[in-house]
């Protein structure tokens, strides 16, 4: 993983400058939900777009992280502010969340990208909406 405010810095960083000689592809990590600067009708990841068209204009592979993470402090305040009252609002938000991401980095952005990450430290989503 890379600090995606470091590698926007200009100029770079030397230690951003070593990791670019030494390896070929960097996870970005501001794709998680937590990490976005909007609310529940409006996302704003601009951060991670950014880091990842810096990234794919110096010729290396982007991976993405991760659009749910299951783990409760790492879910928007606004995501679980829904449950328990409005768990259908939650349900149709996870895939809203899920649609957006997917045409966000569709267009050959990402060569990789975790959907659910780990899966058995939390499972938030699954327990809220009785799955």
């Amino acid at each position: 993983m890379i600090r995606e405010d470091k590698l926007l810095q200009d100029p770079l960083p030397e230690y951003v400058k070593i990791g670019l000689y030494l390896f070929d592809m960097f996870t970005i990590q501001s794709y998680k939900w937590k990490f976005s600067k909007g609310n529940l009708t409006y996302y704003d990841f601009s951060k991670a777009i950014d880091a990842t068209d810096k990234l794919l204009s110096l010729g290396k592979k982007v991976r993405g992280h991760s659009i749910f993470w299951d783990v409760f402090k790492n879910i928007p305040d606004y995501v679980t502010a829904l449950y328990p009252n409005e768990t259908g609002l939650l349900t149709s938000k996870l895939f809203d969340h899920a649609f957006y991401m997917t045409n966000l980095t569709k267009t050959d952005r990402l060569e990789q990208m975790d959907v659910q990450n780990e899966h058995i430290a939390g499972q938030w989503y699954e327990e809220a909406l009785g799955m």
